[in-house]
């Protein structure tokens, strides 16, 4: 990976791997031996085919790139068979590029002879129209004594005749075969073109306020309407960043690995000298003395880089006492999330995905009336200062690059100049084009395939100033229609989340199904159906908002705002070619203030459409459920028919669209035998099925919530495994810190715990949740793998799986109905699962004179390893206490009374006094 970054490189392409990245960027064949690695700035624009055994292919700024590995034992039929399957593939492509290890030989590349395979490969290359690459003056493969020419490089004429270069490199590569370096210099293809270094905005690290304050001009805003006061205002702030800040620009040079130093460096160059000496030493006198030195260098580089990855990893595990979320963090959760992929740059493949994901529609035609301007609450100070703050240091800005700590400077140094801006806008009617212009930036969804437009989340980047506009309209539009808004909208609303639209689900599920008995009894069925809508934040109809914003009541001159916000929309993204422009003309912008607001007032209209009896729609965000009651299956697929007739009727008219096949449906019940029913959606028949997942949480027909179980308890076990290795269990950081990490585990595993808490009583699921939780307290406690269960929590100061569970679900019951908060909950769940008793009368004496109330964590078990007779000690004090049945309460703070109330009894002469001395530490 060093010399990659060394030279710069843009894409590489591997036969037999030693290992494999877990990333996007990295694609193999089934077997896992041939892998394209873009690791540069062409992302891939689509994967040809790596479902084939010996080549994996993909296109990459317009060339077909073929990775082959063919190994020696292969036969000669298997050896033509790869090869009749890769011309097959190639010959569909142009132009192509193929390169890999073949083990094959033949004059025509270096070899001495030519052998069978040798022959086959080259009438196989005839048949492609390519070119040998391999000048054959170098052997690709050196192992001791013995040399080859085994990787080729095979290429469409095209780009043979283009200005490239080809060469075997010198580098050290801890491997047998030599890197091959293959240079395109072209403007339209892969290349070691110099790259444009340009201007995109400034550092906002090298901010300096007093400067900034001082460069800002202070005289009034210049113009006469809106539009350019806003452009003045904007040039002002921009002039004073220049004098406060760094531009930042566009660099070609990419870091080093983290543990790559300057000895390494040296100690490199030392090795790849003597193997040059060695390599050309044969029949001569001192060709073993040469051989012996080469061995040497090679053995003290890669001790050096052992060491120098040791000590590095242990500086990282330091650096969490300080930081906790910092660069440790960071380095071990890239394997859990996906790794940041360049942005395509093909300007058709661009283009493609920008019409598709922002479709365009009719032309918006619908304003408000006139009104009176001087009516319009002006926007004060405060407001300002309020809507400022909501803005956050690290987001990233908008086309004007200007920081938001710089924009925050000049608000709160100058805010009669964002005022008098402001105030203009709401007289006018008018939202500044110039804020109305937004960046685009796509986010690979998971794993899909990257020419699928569907594949990328858009992100339309705004500058900050016209997103403090934006906060300002959307105080004072949902100030009169929060009330307004239908109950089962959950998302984008103060005060509601996710775990109050799964629980309105899961309560109606389970009254439905509670009850006597079926047959004359009033158990029912319920069914729950998701729709998906294809493409939603940006289909909403703009004339669909208005309509309801006047239906609303709405102030005119809102509408004005609302209306003028949509209009002049410009989206602008970069290609290879150049910048380009799309005219937007629907949806609501992802990453805007207003956004969610207004989609929230269009969805209005489908929540609160006249349903069947016993029928509820709950929607979070575009998320919908429709959840379903009846006695009789026949009157499930009744009432769902005219359910989604009308569903889809309304979308029709809301100009969005069901994405049918992505519909998903599971039926509750109660019976014994768990039965399916078919629904019809559209042209695709949906049969349901035995569960489904809901806002992140598993449905399932039964509602025991096994499914969530093992779903919450494998990804969770991939994190914890993941955040380990930052605390190991002999040196690291200290206990608050490990615990703080660890919280990220207890996070995931605990996600809508108040929903589903139940299953925790069934042992199945238990078994699986609980060995994950119990990992990370002995994690945080340092603590050996023989400590029970209820020790290492009470040693970590993490409630019992169990007890969090009672504890969350009691929270989410009770913090409404009864007014208690969190914390007072909290207290009162916390206690009974570490009620224990003691065969010690002293010890159970004494543990009824401790108060229960407080209950924070032991000191950490780290400095515990100080002494072998606290280790006894404690050892002794825990074995007492919890091997008995459960009785009286035992709590930290009790515990720690106890450990030191026996240490005063133990009677142990030098002992005695260590125990004390670490006793006396304890809070």
């Amino acid at each position: 990976m060093q010399t990659v970054r060394e030279v710069n490189v843009d894409l590489v392409l591997i036969s037999e791997p030693y290992k494999h990245l877990d990333s996007q960027l990295w694609i193999t064949d089934s077997s896992a031996k041939a892998v394209i690695w873009s690791c540069g700035r062409f992302p891939f624009q689509s994967i040809i085919n790596n479902t084939e055994t010996g080549f994996v292919a993909a296109n990459v700024d317009g060339i077909c790139f073929y990775s082959c590995y063919a190994p020696p034992s292969l036969s000669l039929t298997e050896f033509k068979d790869f090869l009749h399957r890769l011309t097959e593939d190639a010959k569909q492509n142009f132009p192509v590029a193929i390169a890999g290890d073949f083990n094959s030989w033949a004059v025509d590349w270096g070899s001495k002879v030519t052998n069978a395979r040798g022959e086959a490969l080259l009438e196989a290359m005839t048949a492609l129209d390519v070119v040998l690459l391999n000048s054959g003056d170098k052997p690709t493969f050196i192992r001791g004594e013995a040399t080859s020419t085994v990787d080729l490089t095979f290429v469409s004429g095209c780009l043979a005749k283009r200005n490239c270069s080809w060469k075997v490199m010198d580098t050290y590569t801890a491997s047998d075969h030599c890197a091959i370096l293959w240079l395109v210099s072209t403007g339209q293809s892969l290349g070691r073109t110099p790259r444009v270094t340009t201007a995109i905005g400034w550092n906002a690290s090298s901010f300096d306020e007093t400067a900034f304050t001082v460069a800002l001009d202070r005289s009034p805003i210049k113009g006469k309407n809106a539009e350019m006061k806003a452009k003045d205002l904007m040039l002002r702030v921009g002039q004073a960043c220049d004098a406060s800040m760094n531009r930042k620009r566009c660099v070609n040079h990419r870091q080093s690995v983290h543990w790559w130093n300057g000895e390494i460096s040296t100690l490199r160059e030392k090795c790849l000298k003597a193997r040059r000496a060695s390599q050309r030493s044969r029949k001569k006198p001192n060709s073993a003395e040469l051989k012996a030195e080469y061995k040497t260098a090679r053995r003290r580089l890669n001790a050096a880089i052992r060491e120098s990855k040791r000590k590095c990893w242990k500086e990282l595990i330091d650096e969490v006492e300080k930081d906790p979320w910092g660069r440790p963090y960071k380095i071990v959760t890239t394997r859990l999330k996906s790794q940041t992929i360049p942005s395509p740059t093909c300007p058709h493949l661009l283009e493609r995905i920008v019409t598709i994901l922002f479709p365009q529609q009719p032309d918006f035609i619908l304003l408000p009336k006139q009104y009176e301007r001087d009516n319009i609450p002006p926007v004060t100070k405060a407001q300002l200062i309020e809507a400022c703050k909501r803005v956050g240091n690290r987001k990233a800005p908008g086309l004007d690059g200007i920081p938001n700590i710089a924009l925050k400077a000049a608000i709160k140094v100058r805010p009669e100049l964002f005022l008098d801006v402001y105030n203009e806008c709401l007289k006018e009617g008018t939202f500044p084009l110039k804020w109305k212009q937004q960046k685009l930036v796509l986010l690979p969804k998971g794993k899909k395939p990257p020419d699928d437009p569907t594949s990328y989340r858009p992100l339309c980047m705004l500058d900050t100033a016209g997103k403090i506009l934006e906060r300002i309209i959307h105080q004072r539009i949902e100030a009169v229609v929060d009330p307004l808004l239908a109950s089962n909208q959950y998302g984008f609303r103060k005060g509601r989340s996710t775990l109050e639209a799964i629980n309105l689900v899961v309560d109606t599920a389970k009254k439905a199904i509670a009850g006597a008995r079926w047959k004359g009894g009033s158990k029912r069925y319920c069914l729950v159906v998701t729709f998906d809508i294809k493409n939603a934040f940006n289909s909403a109809n703009w004339d669909h908002i208005m309509r309801t914003l006047g239906e609303m009541q709405v102030p005119v001159y809102l509408q004005r705002m609302v209306a003028s916000y949509f209009t002049g929309r410009l989206l602008k993204y970069d290609t290879k070619s150049g910048p380009m422009e799309h005219k937007v003309t629907g949806g609501v912008p992802q990453g805007s203030v207003l956004g969610p607001l207004l989609w929230n007032i269009m969805y209005d209209g489908l929540l609160k459409l006249e349903m069947p009896k016993d029928v509820k729609l709950v929607a979070y965000a575009d998320d919908v459920a429709v959840v379903i009651v009846a006695k009789h299956l026949e009157e499930i697929s009744y009432t769902f028919d005219v359910t989604y007739r009308r569903v889809s009727q309304w979308m029709k008219s809301a100009n969005l669209k069901l994405a049918e096949h992505k519909t998903e449906a599971v039926l509750i019940t109660s019976r014994k035998k768990l039965e399916n029913i078919v629904l019809k959606v559209g042209n695709h028949e949906i049969t349901t099925q035995p569960f489904l997942r809901y806002l992140g949480v598993m449905i399932d027909a039964r509602l025991n919530f096994k499914p969530q179980a093992e779903h919450v308890s494998t990804k969770a076990s991939v994190v914890g495994k993941t955040l380990l290795r930052l605390m190991p269990n002999v040196g690291g950081p200290k206990q608050k810190r490990r615990a703080l990490l660890m919280s990220v585990t207890t996070s995931v595993l605990t996600y809508g715990i108040s929903v589903w808490a139940g299953t925790l009583e069934l042992q199945e699921s238990r078994r699986r949740i609980a060995p994950i939780y119990r990992r990370s307290a002995l994690r945080v406690t340092s603590a050996f793998r023989t400590v029970s269960e209820d020790a290492v929590c009470v040693i970590a100061g993490m409630l019992p799986i169990e007890v969090l569970a009672k504890e969350r679900q009691a929270i989410y019951q009770r913090k409404k109905s009864s007014g208690l908060s969190s914390e007072e909950v909290t207290r009162e769940e916390r206690h009974p699962s570490w009620s224990i008793a003691s065969t010690s009368a002293t010890t159970a004496n004494d543990i009824a004179k401790f108060d229960d109330d407080d209950n924070e964590p032991l000191s950490s078990l780290s400095e515990t390893r100080k002494s072998i007779s606290l280790q006894e000690e404690l050892q002794k004090t825990f074995t007492a206490a919890f091997k008995e049945p459960r009785g009286r309460k035992l709590t930290t703070n009790s515990l720690e009374a106890l450990i030191k109330k026996e240490i005063n009894l133990y009677d142990s002469g030098g002992s005695k006094g260590e125990l004390l001395q670490f006793a006396d530490k304890w809070p």
